[in-house]
């Protein structure tokens, strides 16, 4: 897509980068405080996704998952823009970045609303609210390869791309949606996250969407043959992480020159040892819903 910068950081840099980020964080303090203590009616809908009918609830929680991840998605661009290398035109697509940020702040929506309790509702999301605005940071850190920030960057970027991937299968498959729907979901998902694993590596964003794409199609299609095998939710998420892991890994070896036996080996270990894992658990599932199991 777009070559990492050169540009170094320098003391003005790392004072816009910390004022944008503040902003963010409090934002995403305050606006959930005020959606759930503002008086919105509840409201329902009823819309038909590719011939499955959806009912939407609107109300606070509702919009928490809508506005949430739009700030992240924000503030990542806002607080991106004053990066050097942007600010130069070396770096002019953002959008990449914007995806991770944007999906943990779905998830951190999605964790106010099955909090049971204020106090829990109040830590979980400041502790979201500041785990967000890290990942923002470290998305600001990949452009920048002479800092010493640059390696931890991009390993907590993947680290938290993997993990929401993970969470994201999951939830899809165990809502038990009819294939048309649960794959379509899971491949964009996984089309969305592999844009943003891939685009930090150099190559053309035409080129990096292509690879994305071929690790979007892999995973929708695992998704559409594993709605015919009886699997928890937990199984079939360890799975696709799996094939989701390999596609990427290799598509980043071959965007970087870097592709060879060693990391098809590597990462088809990874994905060897995740479906075992996967297979175990579902074997202690169905052993544990058998009379006498476990």
């Amino acid at each position: 897509m777009m070559p990492p910068a050169a540009s170094r950081l320098t003391s003005e840099d790392r004072a816009l980068l910390a004022d944008r980020v503040s902003v963010t964080t409090a934002l995403l303090v305050l606006v959930p405080v005020l959606l759930m203590f503002a008086a919105l009616s509840s409201q329902r809908l009823q819309v038909s996704v590719l011939g499955a009918p959806l009912y939407i609830t609107l109300d606070a929680k509702t919009l928490l998952l809508w506005v949430m991840p739009a700030l992240a998605a924000i503030g990542a661009d806002w607080t991106l823009r004053v990066h050097p290398a942007v600010r130069e035109g070396k770096v002019f697509v953002l959008f990449p970045f914007w995806i991770a940020p944007g999906l943990a702040a779905f998830w951190l929506a999605l964790a106010l609303g099955q909090a049971q309790s204020w106090a829990v509702w109040v830590l979980t999301l400041i502790f979201g609210a500041v785990l967000v605005s890290a990942l923002i940071v470290a998305e600001y850190y990949t452009l920048s390869p002479h800092a010493n920030q640059h390696v931890l960057a991009r390993n907590v970027v993947q680290f938290a791309s993997y993990l929401i991937a993970f969470a994201s299968f999951t939830l899809i498959y165990g809502i038990r949606e009819r294939s048309l729907v649960s794959a379509t979901a899971t491949l964009l998902i996984a089309l969305a996250l592999a844009v943003d694993l891939l685009a930090s590596q150099g190559a053309p964003l035409r080129r990096a969407l292509v690879f994305a794409l071929i690790a979007a199609w892999a995973v929708g299609q695992s998704t559409w043959a594993m709605n015919y095998w009886n699997v928890g939710a937990l199984s079939a998420g360890l799975i696709l992480l799996g094939v989701f892991h390999f596609t990427v890994g290799l598509s980043r070896a071959v965007l970087t020159g870097s592709a060879s036996r060693g990391v098809v080996v590597t990462h088809g270990g990874v994905l060897t040892l995740l479906a075992l894992a996967a297979f175990a658990l579902a074997n202690l599932e169905r052993a544990a819903n058998l009379p006498g199991g476990i």
